[in-house]
């Protein structure tokens, strides 16, 4: 991949947003609301990358989704990173009108604190 290397939040982020369905150009804007600066063609190929490295043909499944993100935001605020704004959901709210970023960041976060216990 050209460009610059991808940071472990970077990736996390890609995975966490992919995986509710959203789509490749909202995830740039996502990832821009964060200071981060990728083209739709990098995050297309980071996705492709990360499916060829874990074998997923199509969709990771939950759980994988879950330790992905928490191995790669390990030592990172996890919650801080994902935890979504009120411009964040306006963003998937102009594709994805059915996806509340709130609702799904509460029950990862269940989950993930759940698993730790």
């Amino acid at each position: 991949m050209g460009g610059y290397a991808w940071t472990d939040q970077e990736k996390a982020l890609v995975i966490y947003f992919s995986s509710l369905g959203i789509q490749q150009r909202v995830i740039v804007e996502l990832l821009r609301e964060r200071n981060f600066s990728r083209t739709e063609v990098a995050v297309s190929g980071m996705l492709q990358a990360i499916q060829k490295s874990t074998g997923a043909l199509k969709r990771l499944a939950r759980e994988k989704v879950d330790a992905l993100v928490r191995d790669l935001l390990a030592g990172d605020n996890m919650d801080a990173l994902l935890l979504p704004t009120v411009e964040d959901q306006m963003i998937v709210d102009r594709t994805h009108k059915n996806i509340d970023l709130l609702q799904h960041y509460l029950e990862w976060s269940k989950r993930i604190h759940d698993s730790s216990l």
